[in-house]
């Protein structure tokens, strides 16, 4: 483990501390330890995030263990002293070698993906203009698919007034590098213009633009 200066990133070096500071969970954890430089004790963590006493001084032992808390001082007292532990770090470095792109991804998408898709069919299922059945198609050469469609078989068109404010599509795009770099900007200006809004309801998105091998 690297040393480091107060608030910078720590440059992660074993599996170990990998595992724990890619979890929100321990970083919503190492949290409390990083807001106040002269430390915290272990029952003042405690009781912050409703543990006995048991169970935080063994996670605090851990990250100390780990090199995420300092042992910054301690109070003297009739028996052991009160130790005020710090987190200096408020960003850590996580290399390819421990952690791959595909182990992000995972981590990133895959608690959320299973909710959306069930969040997703329950909202095409009800209602009087609900997804009733699908359409696979091969009428065209090189053009096989599976469309959602109506009760009546005819093709269904997320896009009516009554129907959920929902959209889900796969396919390719065949554009330069130059009008794909614009497609991620307009995607990124887009979500963040929609992400500033306070409406009532609460909506999940997931967008992903990725070059593809082939044409195929």
């Amino acid at each position: 483990m690297k040393p480091a200066d107060e608030n910078s990133v720590l440059h992660v070096q074993t599996p170990q501390v990998a595992a724990a500071v890619s979890q929100v969970e321990h970083l919503r954890r190492l949290r409390h330890f990083m807001t106040n430089p002269a430390g915290m004790t272990v029952r003042q963590f405690a009781q912050a995030v409703g543990w006995p006493d048991v169970r935080a001084y063994r996670l605090v032992q851990r990250y100390e263990q780990l090199g995420l808390l300092r042992l910054v001082r301690e109070q003297p007292r009739s028996g052991k002293p009160l130790r005020y532990y710090h987190c200096p770090y408020r960003q850590f470095f996580i290399p390819l070698a421990l952690m791959s792109v595909q182990d992000y991804l995972d981590l990133s998408f895959a608690p959320y993906e299973r909710a959306m898709r069930d969040q997703l069919a329950a909202a095409v299922s009800d209602g009087p203009l609900a997804v009733g059945g699908f359409l696979a198609s091969a009428e065209q050469e090189h053009a096989i698919s599976l469309l959602p469609a109506t009760r009546e078989g005819q093709p269904w068109n997320p896009l009516q007034p009554d129907t959920s404010a929902v959209h889900f599509g796969l396919g390719p795009l065949y554009l330069s590098h130059t009008q794909a770099k614009a497609l991620q900007l307009d995607l990124l200006e887009l979500f963040e213009r929609y992400g500033q809004l306070d409406g009532p309801a609460r909506y999940m998105y997931q967008v992903m633009l990725t070059p593809a091998p082939d044409k195929n």
